[in-house]
């Protein structure tokens, strides 16, 4: 094969990379929406209801969960149970969706944005008040592109186990005794199932939803069953220490890569481009 006919065929290959990579050029601005939410219907607590001329309470909105008290407070400004009363401390503990929905533009390739927030207010509260034991979060996801609309829409739930713990200032089998605790199952669902791929004009695109605060980590197995999941299944979650908040912030990106043909064309095309590269200088030096 001469020299030109190479030359030839080099130029074709990367043009007909060029053709295809503008063919099926990577979508570079996605818009989206999250939302965060509980799910009320799946609600469940201890269904002690206070002690006689201290009655507990709850709260369930899509946003909010809140038990102790019946007119107590999780934050903010601590209140009096009445007007006889000068405990002023707060007597609710909640699971409030501090961002519940988040919405905006993200670039294929670029950074992650943050997205939804929730955070566990862990309050002393007596034992004889209700305390919540199992709920349900649903994350729904819309992808789409700027003036086309909704491309790409996907929607998750993750039932929470929790442990409103005694007070005792002990250590227990999962850590200390008063330690709170948190729990999803990790076999399934987990959050790993909202990293999904898509496609879209030919191009394979991975969405990645991600909690970017480093607070939910595998929990031993006594700290699973401490928080009513059965023996001898995983779970993953944050332990909350009494008297302290835990904000959980999630975050997200998107990624793509060309096509694996694409590539191979390109690299067909700059290997001969060096043959004939090689043989012009062999041909100078002669």
């Amino acid at each position: 094969m001469s020299t030109k006919t190479v030359s030839k065929l080099a130029v074709a290959s990367v043009l007909a990379f060029a053709a295809s990579a503008s063919q099926a050029a990577i979508e570079d601005t996605w818009v989206y929406t999250l939302n965060l939410q509980w799910d009320t219907s799946s609600v469940h607590f201890r269904p002690d209801a206070g002690a006689v001329g201290y009655p507990g309470g709850t709260t369930i909105t899509d946003t909010l969960l809140s038990w102790g008290a019946l007119e107590g407070s999780y934050k903010g400004d601590n209140v009096k149970l009445d007007e006889d009363d000068a405990d002023y401390a707060r007597n609710r503990s909640a699971l409030e969706i501090t961002t519940s929905y988040a919405s905006g533009t993200i670039t294929t390739n670029g950074g992650s944005v943050a997205a939804n927030m929730f955070t566990h207010y862990n309050n002393p509260i007596w034992s004889v008040y209700p305390s919540l034991e199992l709920a349900r979060l649903t994350v729904s996801v819309d992808l789409g592109i700027p003036g086309i609309g909704s491309l790409y829409p996907i929607s998750r739930s993750f039932e929470v186990h929790f442990k409103e713990t005694p007070n005792t200032g002990l250590q227990c089998g999962y850590g200390l005794c008063d330690d709170d605790i948190f729990a999803i199952i990790s076999v399934a669902p987990t959050l790993d199932n909202l990293t999904s791929s898509f496609e879209y004009n030919g191009i394979e695109y991975t969405f990645n939803y991600f909690e970017s605060t480093d607070y939910l980590k595998p929990l031993s197995a006594a700290a699973c069953q401490a928080a009513g999941i059965a023996a001898g299944i995983a779970c993953y979650g944050f332990k909350t220490t009494e008297g302290l908040n835990t904000p959980v912030q999630f975050a997200f990106s998107i990624t793509a890569v060309p096509e694996p043909e694409t590539y191979a064309m390109l690299l067909a095309g700059l290997g001969m481009v060096g043959v004939v590269a090689r043989r012009r200088r062999h041909a100078i030096r002669n």
